[in-house]
């Protein structure tokens, strides 16, 4: 199955600080969303003569397919944007309690619900063991061999890399600001970017060619962790700087401008790299394959989401149609829209087993958004409602003046 089933999405919210929404950004997790299931619902019928089918194999086998790597830009972009906008402030980085408090209460519940309906729908008894507990229950499960890899909820791999990446990010945060102090703002969060790549390309290079990982069946595991995916989130991290950039600057930059006049320009570029992604020769080796095609995944997602992030949103025809209420809706509750439906392909395969493709797809998108709004309004929501309620009362308590006569804390 390679990676046929290890799709992802990113969890976070498009509204970085300052409140600064990209509803275009949200759309465009809800497409990504959609070709997941596009990919899964292809790849589970695969037949001789499906050219489309076939096509679509070819982008998923392997290398993770282009909308994981846009969910990996989009995760890199909203996250890291905060840090990038208090930093151009002068202003000290986020706080950490807030910021895990917020990823928790993103990720975690929905996870964990679709996780033991699974396990009890398909009657997973090895998640109920203890290690099989701490493994899937914790976002360990890429740190074994292939079946563990694709044990629990499969598409949860890159949820293992998400989790990681948060830990990671106030850590690079603070590097780029020791940096800083001898470069430009632009020139470090450049040479940080540029180090993340890099190690990337590497990592991917040596354990994509390393005979013990696979002898050991742990090659997609390496390729798989943050260090292999971390050109991915590197990227979006460049776009959140030049974003906030171009907000600040007084005068935007020519390529900026040139960007926010050709949106779609970019977008058909990004369409032919999206075809030659499948083209490029396996004779290269694994290793050489591997990394070439990443890297223009990388660049495909970077020019599908540079129009949506740097400067005005509100301009042209393409960022005003992907910022239609119904659409930016879709990517609000595109991560319950990501965890359910796997199982329901699973589930309704069988059930309607001459569907075509258009039919199966169909099928599964709209219960999966079904799934997908009831654990947003019933679980997700609330459960963000409160740990912002818990952040306002650590802050308030944190300002409290003590009482006469109390030492303050």
């Amino acid at each position: 199955m390679g990676m046929t089933s290890t799709t992802g999405i990113e969890t976070g919210s498009s509204t970085p600080a300052g409140g600064h929404r990209f509803r275009q950004v949200d759309t465009m997790r809800w497409l990504a969303a959609f070709a997941v299931i596009l990919d899964h619902a292809g790849t589970s019928q695969l037949r001789p003569g499906a050219t489309l089918l076939n096509y679509l194999d070819e982008h998923v086998i392997g290398p993770p397919a282009t909308c994981v790597v846009l969910f990996f830009l989009i995760s890199g972009f909203v996250l890291y944007r905060p840090f990038v906008s208090r930093r151009f402030d002068g202003r000290p980085a986020p706080p950490l309690l807030p910021y895990a408090v917020t990823r928790v209460a993103r990720i975690v519940p929905a996870y964990w619900l679709a996780l033991t309906v699974t396990a009890i729908w398909f009657g997973l008894s090895y998640i109920g063991h203890p290690t099989g507990f701490i493994r899937y229950f914790f976002f360990l499960q890429i740190y074994s061999n292939l079946h563990t890899f694709l044990g629990g909820l499969p598409v949860a791999w890159s949820l293992c890399v998400e989790v990681t990446f948060y830990a990671a990010l106030p850590l690079l945060a603070f590097a780029v600001r020791r940096t800083s102090r001898r470069l430009s703002l632009i020139q470090s969060e450049l040479l940080m970017a540029a180090t993340m790549i890099v190690v990337s390309v590497i990592w991917q290079l040596y354990f994509s060619n390393s005979a013990w990982a696979a002898r050991h069946d742990l090659r997609f595991s390496f390729l798989s962790m943050l260090p292999g995916m971390m050109g991915l989130l590197a990227a979006g991290m460049l776009l959140a700087v030049f974003s906030v950039e171009h907000d600040r600057r007084p005068t935007p930059r020519r390529a900026a401008t040139w960007i926010n006049a050709h949106p779609a320009v970019l977008w058909l570029l990004a369409t032919g790299l999206f075809y030659a992604e499948g083209r490029v020769p396996t004779s290269l080796g694994l290793g050489k394959w591997w990394t070439i095609t990443v890297l223009m995944k990388l660049v495909t997602c970077a020019l599908l989401l540079a129009p949506l992030t740097i400067g005005a949103q509100d301009k042209g025809a393409l960022r005003r149609m992907l910022g239609a209420a119904p659409l930016v809706w879709l990517g609000s509750i595109s991560y319950g829209i990501y965890l359910w439906h796997y199982q329901i392909l699973l589930r309704i395969r069988p059930l309607i087993p001459h569907a075509g493709l258009f039919v199966i797809t169909l099928v599964v998108t709209v219960l999966a958004i079904g799934a997908a709004t009831v654990s947003f309004y019933l679980l997700e929501r609330p459960s963000q409602r409160l740990s912002r309620r818990f952040i306002a009362h650590r802050a308030s308590a944190a300002v409290r003046p003590a009482a006469p006569g109390q030492t303050p804390a």
